[in-house]
């Protein structure tokens, strides 16, 4: 795929992401992966094993530098690492799940080691494998259980209702019942990082950088969820509200991931962010209200498989590989 140009690069990695994201799908919602449970409600489970399937994600790009497989070429190395993350995603899974029973808590952990993965990690400059040299396992190690301590302690200290407390009525194995606050953050956390990378200030220091931008997430996550109570999506209160922003969220990380800003490469990021964020959430608000109803099949679990395969081949793949097509202005030109 490096030989072949925009767009049809995109059309032919967002193919690939469709298929791959389909495929999680159908065999991870299988009830023999959640003994004890009713035969199909398995589904409903399904974000919860993705959730850490998506931390290891993020754990191996930011501290582990893809060890072990960081010296295997191409397209070996991100199926290797993809496959590792998927098995280290199931196992931790099933050490919250099975061993500690905390299926109610899953989602709020998982999105927040999320969160202090990005913090500790790009948004603080890596200082963790930059004091290490970046020499692993160590890196990756001291990365993993700094983050994940962190959370455990956020975890511990913040209310309930602002981490996220079960919808009425829904059941306690519904991941969309425990999106609380900070999975508005990481949401917002990851339309910036991919279509902003650098704005409002790129020129600024990293540590300046670092504060600047969560408060940029703080402020942002706050207007998105007063902008969903005025429109009739509480976010605390409405099962539906998460599903919305992951349907909007999907058109702006495949044009950024997938196109590579494609046809607007050549304009200036702070325009070009803005361009995307908005062509883009008319979309995935078209298709949110014209054909999510139409699949019968579990929507939010959907969009989580649908999450997991953009990153595995953007981070894990070929995808951090492609050369941007030419004329692409970079981060901070």
């Amino acid at each position: 795929m490096f030989r072949i140009g925009q767009p049809v690069r995109g059309f032919l990695a967002l193919a690939i992401m469709v298929v791959v994201g389909l495929a999680i799908y159908f065999v991870a919602r299988l009830d023999i992966w959640y003994p004890g449970l009713p035969a199909g409600s398995g589904v409903a489970m399904l974000a919860l094993p993705l959730l850490f399937v998506f931390v290891w994600l993020f754990l191996f790009m930011l501290y582990f530098a893809n060890w072990p497989f960081q010296k295997v070429s191409q397209p070996w190395q991100g199926i290797l690492v993809s496959l590792l993350v998927l098995v280290l995603g199931c196992i931790t899974y099933y050490i919250f799940h099975h061993m500690l029973h905390w299926t109610a808590h899953i989602f709020t952990i998982g999105v927040l080691w999320l969160i202090w993965a990005f913090g500790l990690g790009g948004f603080a400059g890596n200082p963790i494998p930059t004091a290490y040299g970046g020499k692993q396992p160590i890196s990756g190690i001291i990365g993993a259980i700094t983050t994940l301590g962190l959370t455990l302690v956020t975890w511990w200290i913040i209310p309930d209702q602002f981490l996220g407390a079960f919808f009425a009525g829904a059941s306690p194995y519904v991941a969309g019942g425990l999106t609380g606050f900070p999975f508005v953050w990481f949401l917002i956390a990851v339309m910036f990082m991919m279509v902003w990378p650098l704005w409002p200030f790129p020129a600024a220091p990293q540590g300046t950088q670092l504060w600047v931008r969560l408060g940029f997430l703080g402020f942002f996550s706050f207007v998105l969820l007063w902008i969903l109570k005025a429109i009739g999506l509480d976010w605390f209160t409405n099962p539906m509200a998460p599903l919305f922003i992951l349907t909007v969220l999907h058109p702006l990380l495949w044009w950024a991931l997938l196109f590579q800003f494609w046809p607007v490469h050549g304009i200036r990021e702070a325009p070009r962010g803005f361009i995307v964020f908005i062509v883009g959430s008319l979309a995935g608000i078209l298709v949110f209200y014209f054909v999510m109803p139409l699949l019968a099949w579990d929507h939010f679990a959907l969009q989580f498989c649908f999450f997991i395969s953009l990153f595995l081949y953007f981070a894990m793949g070929q995808g951090m590989l492609m050369p941007p097509p030419a004329g692409t202005k970079m981060p901070g030109e």
